[in-house]
């Protein structure tokens, strides 16, 4: 049975309970790669790079893989570009929750700024995708090829540069008598978790999308895309409250590119040709959105910030704003061009 034909409660109940359940795998899951980090001595910056990055991109994964091989192209790229954009609002709403002084001005080291620097890097060349149009090669898009490769080159450079600089402030971990086997186990589960959560997440998603009239692109960006970055939100609270502010950036960053590179995914899955010829002035707004909040946030870190007012530094702040502002105009946007446009037919 398609999750459209069951009633808005239904698709509710099942959204929220796939959420919630997200949400915990995602804070237990941040603490297991505290305990692996001090246990292997990987650098923090690696870390929330490359192994929270990746497994809490795991709703990301499976929301767009299952919206693409249904042929809703329109959820699949504005559930990864809502995830963009609120993945990079959960340092913000970390920042709140901390409140003693600015999470910013206590993120240092070289390789997060360089992730940042990098996510800007990657979302300008998505823009570009989007303007420009893609061309199938081997059944998926040129340009999402080339946001992969980008995503492989990033999680190189961050590797190399690991280690080199001081990790920032952190707390000692609490490391128990279990293995480092044991807890790559349990690692494994609450990714098993995030990933089953992310399939009903996504037909749950799309159903209420629908039924609310949100329609694919606006509810995907707003529902599905925040709901996505559960285990973000949660890993990146955990991280930040147990003193890893910069394994907590490095998620951000890392997942953020884990989701551009998702596009290769999104375009495997699509049967109507290249993914991003499905998409139009919505998802380069919202792409634009994400870019221009990383990139105030990272003059934040860059800064030092370390003032606050209402519990949030000024970059902090202009983030938030920002963010809230983007959905007005994305908002704004669809009504008055829709989410996704004609596939183009010229190069």
């Amino acid at each position: 049975m398609s999750f459209k034909e069951l009633p808005i409660w239904a698709n509710g109940s099942l959204f929220l309970a796939a959420a919630v359940a997200i949400w915990f795998a995602g804070g237990w899951l941040a603490r297991l790669m505290d305990r692996i980090s001090a246990r292997t001595g990987l650098g923090q910056a690696f870390v929330g790079t490359l192994f929270l990055g990746a497994t809490t991109s795991l709703p990301e994964m499976t929301a767009v893989s299952t919206s693409a091989s249904l042929g809703d192209a329109g959820l699949a790229l504005s559930t990864l570009l809502g995830s963009l954009a609120f993945n990079v609002l959960t340092l913000v709403i970390a920042d709140a929750a901390i409140g003693s002084r600015s999470l910013m001005g206590r993120i240092a080291g070289r390789p997060t700024v360089v992730q940042g620097l990098l996510n800007i890097v990657a979302l300008a060349l998505a823009v570009c995708a989007i303007v420009a149009g893609d061309l199938l090669v081997f059944g998926v898009g040129v340009w999402t090829i080339a946001l992969a490769l980008f995503a492989a080159l990033v999680f190189w450079i961050v590797k190399s540069l690991s280690g080199r600089e001081p990790s920032g402030e952190t707390a000692p971990a609490k490391d128990g008598d279990a293995s480092l086997g044991a807890i790559a186990i349990r690692a494994v589960s609450a990714a098993a978790i995030i990933l089953a959560g992310g399939v009903v997440l996504a037909r749950a998603g799309g159903g209420l999308a629908d039924q609310t009239g949100l329609g694919g692109g606006f509810g995907g960006f707003l529902l599905v895309g925040v709901a996505s970055s559960m285990p973000e939100l949660a890993t990146v609270l955990a991280a930040a409250r147990l003193g890893n502010v910069v394994m907590a950036a490095g998620d951000v960053f890392g997942t953020n590119i884990f989701n551009l590179a998702l596009l290769l995914v999104a375009d495997a899955f699509y049967a109507g040709g290249p993914i991003l010829d499905r998409a139009g002035r919505f998802e380069a707004v919202a792409a634009l959105i994400a870019l221009a909040m990383t990139a105030i946030l990272l003059i934040g870190i860059v800064g030092g910030q370390r003032r606050t007012w209402l519990r949030l530094g000024a970059s902090a702040w202009a983030t938030a704003a920002v963010y809230v502002a983007g959905m007005a105009i994305l908002y704004a946007v669809q009504g008055r061009s829709g989410a996704i446009s004609p596939a183009r037919t010229s190069r």
